[in-house]
């Protein structure tokens, strides 16, 4: 980069024209034309007035990811529907929100936009509708969930976290003989 603001790095104008010519035929992601790109990876771009691009890294997928966010409480929600669903639209997420929490459409809708760009959720368009589906398992969620509490409430101990888990309520016989169960596989599967 001169001090002038150009850059003359071979392959920048071929870049910047592919992107430009990508962003006036009306297509949102660049990942067809990831070469021009030259971060080997796809990525989605947002193009201003200066003809700058900026390249939004959250928008790749993080399934794969080993440091997926955790999510909110609101969005653990909307999860929780997508999960049981197993796809939904925003409307139909909005419509089941909103007899526990009353919210205006607009902001179920935001928040399923954010999830999208955290890599929570894909979308996809049928029949010009978006469609929804979680990215990551539940399972994932809750051990995420349950390591975070473990480290933030009980200093990483996993002890510390059963017997706080046990003392805030009175465990069943049928939960307490599935711990041990879960204790004793766990134990044979580490031999």
């Amino acid at each position: 980069m001169t001090a002038g603001g150009h850059d003359h790095r071979p392959g920048r104008d071929s870049r910047l024209a592919a992107i430009s010519a990508v962003w006036h035929f009306g297509f949102r992601q660049a990942n067809l034309f990831e070469p021009y790109l030259g971060s080997g990876k796809p990525c989605s771009f947002v193009i201003d007035a200066t003809r700058r691009f900026v390249v939004n890294p959250l928008h790749q997928s993080m399934k794969h990811r080993n440091d997926l966010p955790i999510p909110t409480e609101r969005e653990l929600e909307i999860l929780n529907i997508l999960w049981e669903r197993g796809a939904a639209t925003v409307r139909e997420v909005h419509d089941e929100l909103s007899p526990s929490k009353p919210s205006q459409y607009t902001t179920t809708l935001k928040l399923i936009q954010i999830m999208s760009e955290k890599g929570l959720v894909t979308r996809s368009e049928k029949d010009r509708t978006h469609v929804y589906r979680p990215v990551i398992r539940r399972d994932r969620v809750r051990q995420q969930l349950a390591s975070s509490l473990m480290q933030r409430a009980f200093g990483g101990s996993l002890h510390k976290l059963v017997v706080g888990a046990l003392g805030a309520r009175k465990a069943s016989k049928e939960e307490l003989s599935e711990l041990r169960q879960l204790i004793d596989d766990y134990e044979k599967g580490r031999k």
